[in-house]
């Protein structure tokens, strides 16, 4: 018997045994529903069903009975939270066929629904709702543990799909646009516009210099060539190493190797929020810029750890980089341009060229550690009073020490 819940408009079927149910439409469901309408004060609600049949088609031959839920109201019909396969006797059909008359599971249950006599056409419309609705909008992969194959419920949450071959033929089928990963997969076609969501760290995408324009990475593991005429492309939580061809965000990602950027017409600005290095010590992931137009701005806010800078040499561009701490590098090849540094950090500045640097918003970090030590008395001025040393915190190790020459002219550091 299903039980009905008035203020949500859904109809829920009760659980079979082992698994089977039979529902018979007219005394499970109609019958049930007028009994229900009669208690309380439900019948505020709207009609859930309405029965049509009887009449003469030939003689000696009466229309079947058909029971249309009244699903333009907003009622549908939800199976019981179990894996099974419901018998279904008699003809239930939707009021409008172009919305839907079941809502999935709460939980993540398999169902498949059955005539034991024919139930109108619109049966094989209420399964591929059903079967849509288990899919949630995506085919999950898993390329250790999923199932070959392309059938229903291959490729679904419960039962991921172990291809990525496999994987490209469903999606077309139910006409979605997005994976759910777990393994590492090397894309083969395009994929613009998207969605890639990793399940676990292992979700590794090789982008194989397909085209991705406009397409979302979210927490996957990238690496490899994006293709030349991609744009506008969203990583967000992802690592990110040795990626070639990048033009559009970063949002909190990892850097490892050396990313660089593409060549776009039309497109201003490529951005890196909140990102950070995954290289440990003294090295650093590198951004090589040689495929930057000479108009393109490039914004990196929020970074962590440490980052070189190559290839930087238009005349028009502009880079701006805003540490939260770390180490930044510029190397030679930043020659021409428009660079900005502020934060605070380690900056190492050996470009060249024409190229104009703004730091004045930039703190290094050992000016900060003088100022300290300084502030906690660890200085010590020479009895001549022309230089001082200021010490470590064990008062020994020297950090720096400013000189002041004998005209009092020259000041220098060094240190």
């Amino acid at each position: 018997m299903p039980s009905f819940d008035g203020p949500n408009l859904t109809i829920t079927l009760d659980p079979g045994v082992s698994g089977v149910a039979t529902v018979n439409i007219d005394a499970d469901v109609y019958s049930e529903w007028k009994d229900w309408v009669q208690l309380a004060d439900n019948s505020k609600y709207p009609d859930a069903l309405r029965s049509d049949g009887g009449a003469d088609l030939t003689p000696g031959i009466e229309q079947g009975s058909y029971f249309f839920l009244q699903n333009q109201h907003g009622w549908r019909v939800r199976p019981a939270e179990e894996d099974g396969t419901i018998y279904v006797i008699g003809n239930l059909v939707p009021e409008d066929p172009t919305l839907p008359m079941l809502v999935p599971t709460v939980g993540n249950f398999n169902v498949l629904l059955q005539g034991l006599q024919p139930i109108t056409q619109s049966v094989e419309a209420i399964l591929t709702q059903q079967q849509e609705a288990l899919y949630d909008g995506a085919v999950t992969i898993n390329t250790s543990s999923g199932k070959d194959g392309t059938a229903f419920p291959v490729g679904t949450s419960s039962e991921p799909v172990k291809t990525y071959a496999d994987a490209l033929i469903i999606a077309a089928n139910i006409g979605v646009k997005k994976f759910r990963l777990q393994g590492p997969i090397i894309l083969t076609q395009s994929h613009a516009q998207w969605e890639f969501e990793g399940l676990a760290f292992e979700a590794g995408i090789v982008l194989n210099g397909q085209e991705v324009s406009g397409a979302r990475f979210t927490r996957c593991f990238l690496s490899g060539a994006m293709a030349d005429t991609s744009i506008r492309a969203l990583f967000e939580d992802c690592f990110v190493e040795n990626v070639t061809g990048f033009i559009g965000m970063m949002d909190n990602c990892t850097l490892k190797g050396t990313i660089s950027f593409a060549i776009a017409t039309g497109i201003v600005g490529t951005y890196l929020n909140d990102c950070k290095s995954a290289v440990p010590g003294t090295d650093t992931p590198i951004l090589d810029l040689t495929n930057v137009p000479a108009w393109h701005e490039i914004s990196i806010r929020g970074y962590n750890g440490g980052l070189t800078i190559k290839n930087f040499d238009h005349a028009n561009g502009k880079l701006s980089v805003d540490m939260v701490s770390g180490h930044i590098i510029l190397e030679s090849t930043v020659s021409d341009g428009e660079v900005v540094l502020r934060g605070v950090g380690e900056k190492t500045d050996n470009s060249t060229g024409s190229v104009t640097i703004n730091a004045d918003g930039f703190v290094e970090g050992i000016s900060v550690r003088e100022t300290k030590q300084a502030l906690l008395e660890k200085a010590v001025v020479a009895a001549d009073d022309l230089s001082s040393t200021i010490y470590a915190e064990d008062g020994v190790t020297p950090i720096a020490t400013h000189n002041i020459s004998a005209d009092g002219r020259t000041r220098t550091r060094t240190g």
